[in-house]
């Protein structure tokens, strides 16, 4: 079930022709070869959430940058440029080598970051059973999955 949000971008940009923007940057020269495969995976994340007019950020780094797996910073006003084409849903940082160290799944955190940005949490038990449904429903997306592997 869409949240408020997801409502309010569907209703404001579902007649524009606006597209969402994603950034994806390797802050390693060993990521570049992945940014092709994760801006894929946003633009099939997004297609299949619906969510359109937006902008987001993901950067692909490793252990000197960060020591966890996922960092994820929600946009606040004029954030990050006020000239935007479409609303800024924020920032993710994925750490791979965290990811690929640990054994999780790349394509896992993702949605999670992405879903952070959306508005999902995972404080109280009945918001974590949400968010858990919809990773998994996500998961489940066998195009999204096969981007990464």
């Amino acid at each position: 079930m869409p949240n408020l949000f997801q409502k309010s971008l569907k209703k404001n940009f579902s007649r524009a022709r606006i597209r969402n923007r994603y950034g994806v940057f390797a802050l390693r020269e060993e990521f570049q070869s992945f940014v092709p495969h994760f801006t894929r995976a946003l633009r099939r994340l997004f297609s299949v959430k619906g969510i359109v007019g937006t902008e987001i950020t993901l950067y692909l780094a490793g252990n000197e940058i960060m020591s966890t797996n996922i960092l994820v910073f929600p946009a606040t006003k004029n954030f990050p440029d006020p000239e935007a084409s479409g609303i800024p849903l924020g920032e993710i940082f994925l750490n791979l080598v965290w990811i690929r160290d640990h054994d999780e799944n790349p394509m896992f955190m993702l949605i999670h970051g992405v879903l952070h940005l959306l508005g999902y949490d995972h404080e109280e038990t009945h918001d974590r059973i949400r968010m858990e449904q919809e990773e998994k429903r996500l998961l489940a997306d066998t195009e999204l999955c096969q981007i990464l592997l």
